[in-house]
């Protein structure tokens, strides 16, 4: 399973961007208003979400960040809405402002999202309001911790996403020191998570 691609756009193919990446182009979907400033040549990195469609095969979703990708996934898990209609709503509200529409209940502002009615609105509240609340509402006791807290979370996901085991993870996460989740960037922290995951 693809978690990560970086390469060099080619050229869009309708909602589409081609990566290219090594020599292979990578058809990646990404929000239309982040596709129409990329620009040929030039480097792009995105978290990827594959989706099997069925008649179809397998589509890559590509975002900026593994918060937007874990909000996207969590917006799959309702009923209705498929991968293309998420990235619409991700499309119209940044992903600070999705989180908030959801957990207020905004019903009528996720309804004025072409392709979202009033139901499909409630629906998303209903089923992620909570959710949501206890995941990105969570205040941390420090800005330190805080930051921490996010590392982890990335680490798990990309870790995951490699194909390793929830106890290998487990494992792996629970080795590091708070001093070093803070003095590291998180490239370096994924080569040293993935040195350790191989003697566990």
């Amino acid at each position: 399973m693809i978690g990560f691609i970086k390469g060099s756009f080619l050229y869009s193919d309708n909602e589409a961007a081609i990566i290219d990446v090594n020599g292979v182009g990578y058809q990646v979907y990404i929000k239309s208003h982040e596709l129409g400033g990329l620009q040929i040549g030039v480097d792009y990195q995105y978290y990827i979400q594959s989706i099997y469609r069925e008649n179809i095969g397998v589509e890559l979703f590509g975002f900026s960040s593994l918060k937007e990708k874990h909000v996207f996934n969590h917006l799959l898990s309702v009923s209705k809405v498929g991968p293309k209609l998420a990235l619409s709503i991700l499309d119209n509200l940044s992903t600070e402002e999705l989180i908030s529409s959801i957990i207020d209940k905004q019903i009528t502002r996720l309804s004025s999202i072409k392709g979202i009615g009033g139901k499909t609105s409630e629906r998303i509240i209903l089923e992620l309001s909570d959710k949501f609340q206890k995941q990105f509402k969570t205040a941390p006791t420090s800005k330190s911790s805080g930051n921490s807290v996010t590392i982890i979370q990335d680490l798990h996901s990309i870790l995951q996403n490699l194909g390793y085991s929830t106890k290998q993870i487990k494992a792996v996460l629970e080795s590091f020191q708070s001093e070093e989740l803070q003095s590291n960037k998180l490239e370096s922290l994924i080569k040293i998570a993935l040195k350790r995951i191989g003697s566990i």
